[in-house]
């Protein structure tokens, strides 16, 4: 997969990940599964619950870093990643909301991505990226609209 750079490896020459990476949830095929990025802890609360209301059965892997995301989809192909554009934590400069956009759609082209960013004027750092939508996280009624149409599909 494209994303295996991102799988803890170790050989006989090369140290064990150092990185503690929290545990990923098994996720089933059956259910709609979405993968949620935001480095903000309350943030990926309050969208999950949101998420969780609008549809019970949506699994949801949360994850606060680029790191963990790109190994979760190393791990899992998602129907839905969500991120935040701006995240504190990364790897490298790069590596935030439009290095998961990335990603995402490299590693499954069909899996839908949807920016959702606090500042509005960070959708100019969204532009040329491969998303199928863009919110601001506080036109939340706009968000959910677009989260029933995928769900109903």
């Amino acid at each position: 997969k494209l994303l295996l750079k991102y799988a803890p490896q170790t050989s006989s020459r090369q140290a064990p990940f150092e990185r503690n990476l929290p545990e990923l949830k098994s996720l089933k095929d059956t259910d709609p599964s979405i993968l949620l990025v935001d480095d903000m802890h309350d943030h990926l609360d309050t969208i999950a619950g949101i998420l969780t209301d609008v549809n019970e059965k949506i699994q949801i892997q949360k994850v606060d870093n680029a790191i963990d995301a790109m190994r979760a989809m190393v791990e899992h192909n998602y129907d839905l990643v969500i991120t935040d554009i701006r995240l504190s934590e990364g790897y490298s400069d790069n590596q935030d909301g439009r290095e998961i956009a990335i990603a995402a759609k490299k590693s499954n082209p069909k899996t839908k991505v949807i920016i959702l960013t606090g500042y509005w004027n960070m959708t100019l750092f969204a532009s040329g990226l491969p998303f199928d939508a863009i919110f601001a996280k506080a036109d939340i009624h706009e968000f959910l609209k677009y989260i029933e149409e995928f769900l109903a599909k």
